[in-house]
């Protein structure tokens, strides 16, 4: 009798491995939403986990960060976001983790994080702002400039680039051109930044686009402050009102107001607390541009129409009949008839 014996099972492995490519280091604006990637070449099926900065897993339940088919999406970005992120994946057999470096930097800088050169410049000149990064590792730099725009090293260059040394050049600087420059420098181990502080003297161009556009509407009128963008991809818009509260999401905000799907931020009654900056934000990859509108909210005075004023003359004992209207004044005069 023969009796068959089954073979050893040959082990199975399940392998992956991650797709590093340089988005480990990501460095955003106060207030953006951050997408953190973590690319996974797998031949089986794995569960793709977050680790927060306080070493804490992202749990389901927090509404602000969200997990989306592996990668971390922050909702309205803070300083307190920035930290080292860890990328866990774990299949039947292994399990693997890759860091993720996230900077948050504040949309307005205070006037003692001014660390470089107060630099003038005539109008019309050129400017080179220096940024020069000693790094034993690879690290990503980008420069923020004036309207919290982004400019990185890879963009093609026009009158405002970036070297290949990482210094900032300003092409026939203009009085618009005046303002704060940061230079940030990151890796997975830090970050560093240098702000200069850039001043442009000359005279003023005669056609400089107004930063600020001014709206004076009256009591209980409807305003739409239009912000429209362009740009590739998509310019993503947002809001900050009066009362510093940051507004992305569109629909209504309150009775008073709501964000339309096109960008524009539409006041329904205008009242007394309605008054102040909205500032408008549009923001992608690339970087921001801001615009800022300045609503000034007028009481107006009653007034009284003379042209519609009408005197009416009557016989006595004839009846009339007088129509007053709001505003409008009627005078009846009565004369005596001797006939």
């Amino acid at each position: 009798m023969t009796i068959l014996t089954p073979s050893p099972l040959r082990p199975f492995f399940l392998s992956f491995s991650f797709s590093r490519s340089p988005g480990r280091v990501q460095s955003v604006l106060e207030g953006s939403e951050v997408s953190l990637g973590c690319t996974v070449i797998s031949s089986g099926s794995q569960s793709v986990e977050w680790m927060l900065p306080d070493l804490s897993i992202l749990e389901e339940s927090n509404s602000r960060l969200v997990s989306e088919g592996g990668r971390l999406v922050i909702g309205n970005a803070s300083v307190s976001d920035s930290g080292l992120y860890h990328c866990l994946v774990r299949t039947e057999t292994d399990v693997d983790m890759v860091p993720v470096r996230l900077t948050v930097k504040e949309r307005l800088l205070s006037p003692n994080t001014l660390n470089g050169k107060k630099m003038e410049v005539e109008s019309g000149e050129s400017l080179s702002l220096p940024c020069y990064v000693n790094s034993a590792q690879p690290s990503e730099t980008r420069w923020y400039l004036p309207k919290n725009q982004i400019l990185q090293p890879s963009q093609p260059k026009g009158r405002v680039y970036v070297n290949q040394n990482g210094s900032l050049v300003i092409k026939k600087t203009t009085h618009e051109d005046a303002g704060e420059y940061s230079c940030l420098a990151a890796n997975l181990y830090g970050v560093d930044m240098l702000a200069h502080l850039v001043v442009v003297t000359g005279e003023k161009d005669s056609d400089a686009k107004e930063e600020v556009e001014k709206e004076s509407p009256g009591v209980e009128t409807a305003i739409s402050l239009d912000c429209v963008a362009s740009g590739k991809p998509q310019a993503q818009i947002s809001w900050i009102l009066p009362d510093r509260t940051f507004v992305r999401d569109v629909g209504a905000l309150d009775r008073s107001a709501s964000l339309l799907a096109n960008g524009t931020l539409r006041i329904q009654s205008a009242n007394f607390s309605s008054k102040g900056d909205y500032r408008c934000i549009a923001s992608n990859a690339a970087g921001a541009d801001t615009v800022t509108f300045h609503i000034h909210v007028a009481a107006l005075p009653p007034t009284i129409n003379e042209e519609a004023s009408e005197s009416i003359v009557i016989q006595e004992g004839r009846s009339v009949f007088n129509q007053t209207q709001l505003f409008f004044s009627n005078t009846i005069s009565v004369i005596q008839n001797n006939l």
